[in-house]
């Protein structure tokens, strides 16, 4: 019997505690923004439309996921934002369009998070952000490190659910594609990140003797 339970607890273990949703199509862009012409954000904007299998029986939804790293203080930041898009007349061909003339409505994201590998990494803080429908969470380092640097190979998947204790969604933020199609925009996303490491080196104060 004891080995029975220990069995059972080892398959539950290795299941994973949120569905993973297919990607139909994604839209994935990096930007640097500045203060005084130094980097001071180094960030990623993800549009990710998928089949919502888990709460909309397979209909046509999408999150805006954008991540932003800065320096403060010797230490480095990530502002996850992510926001969440239903669109209620659309069809089966509905890709082809244009997402601009689709209806579309906003869904209120109750929780988000990002996995790295499998792993969740769940933010410091949070807090409503923008319009109340979206979720906004703060991560410091390591974390933050560990996503920046897990970015480029592609391990993310951005998390959340729609509703309190719901069911949990991950959807893979894969920038490869991007960053072929965009390489200088990637190339100065990763000048930045550079720059913000350095920063956050030369200011990181010395111990109190």
């Amino acid at each position: 019997m004891r080995a029975l339970i220990t069995c059972i607890v080892a398959v539950l273990t290795a299941c994973p505690l949120h569905a993973q949703e297919k990607i139909e199509s994604s839209e994935i862009s990096f930007y640097v923004q500045t203060s005084g012409g130094n980097p001071a954000v180094c960030g990623v904007d993800a549009v990710l439309i998928y089949r919502d299998q888990t709460y909309q029986r397979g209909a046509l939804a999408g999150v805006r996921a954008s991540l932003e790293w800065l320096e403060d203080k010797g230490n480095i930041g990530l502002l996850l934002k992510v926001s969440g898009i239903d669109f209620p007349n659309a069809d089966q061909s509905a890709l082809e369009k244009s997402l601009q003339n689709m209806t579309a409505k906003l869904f209120r994201v109750d929780h988000s998070f990002v996995a790295v590998d499998g792993k969740t990494f769940s933010p410091a803080n949070s807090s409503r952000c923008g319009e109340q429908a979206a979720f906004c969470g703060w991560y410091w380092r390591p974390a933050s490190a560990a996503i920046g640097a897990a970015l480029p190979q592609g391990k993310l998947a951005i998390g959340f659910n729609r509703e309190a204790n719901g069911l949990e969604i991950s959807l893979p933020l894969d920038p490869n594609d991007s960053v072929r199609a965009k390489p200088d925009e990637f190339r100065a996303f990763g000048a930045c990140m550079t720059t913000l490491v350095q920063r956050a080196k030369a200011n990181i104060q010395e111990p109190t003797k």
